[in-house]
């Protein structure tokens, strides 16, 4: 019903409050990227005008602890790209969704699923691990995260963070940790 919304929307936007922070004090030493003051078409990043290149992602990079994205962020910068997008694990996917095989967003277990909320002792989430605690931040994500974005750095890569994303099959809803089947909350 509606309360159930708003306790909704209220966590996420704690939620999302909390990534920014991480995102902000990951970079904080640099300037954001930004629009070139003197030329629009243009960004500037590290004090040089830019423009962001790149051929694909890994969307998965830090929700998946099975992907080694250290060797993915040095191609990216032995070709020259200088952009990434990963998603910030509210949105996942199943192996097998979309018939794509050795998808980064779909971690092949539910112990490689690494989100933005812990796992708690109470069984019976629909990916058949613990159900989520969506009144606490998961400590190993942030690190996860917070190094994706420090390694990108200092290749000169750009991260995208994707904070929300379309539901796109019913079975991805039934599997996500806001489901309410599948938190304690």
């Amino acid at each position: 019903g509606a309360k159930t919304q708003k306790r909704m929307i209220r966590r996420i936007h704690s939620g999302l409050l909390f990534l920014l922070l991480a995102f902000a004090t990951a970079r904080a030493a640099d300037a954001p990227i930004s629009l070139h003051p003197e030329n629009p078409h243009y960004l500037l990043f590290r004090g040089r005008p830019t423009i962001l290149i790149t051929s694909g992602e890994h969307y998965g990079a830090v929700l998946n602890g099975d992907f080694d994205y250290i060797p993915y962020l040095d191609e990216l910068a032995a070709k020259k790209l200088n952009l990434t997008r990963t998603f910030s694990g509210v949105y996942r996917e199943l192996p097998g969704t979309f018939n794509i095989t050795d998808n980064t967003l779909a971690p092949k277990t539910h112990d490689k699923f690494i989100c933005p909320w812990p796992r708690t002792d109470t069984p019976g989430a629909a990916d058949g691990g613990n159900k989520f605690d969506l009144t606490k931040f998961n400590p190993a994500y942030f690190e996860r995260l917070k190094n994706f974005i420090s390694e990108a750095g200092k290749r000169g890569v750009v991260v995208e963070l994707v904070l929300f994303c379309t539901t796109y099959d019913d079975k991805l809803w039934a599997n996500s940790p806001q489901n309410a089947k599948n938190n304690v909350n």
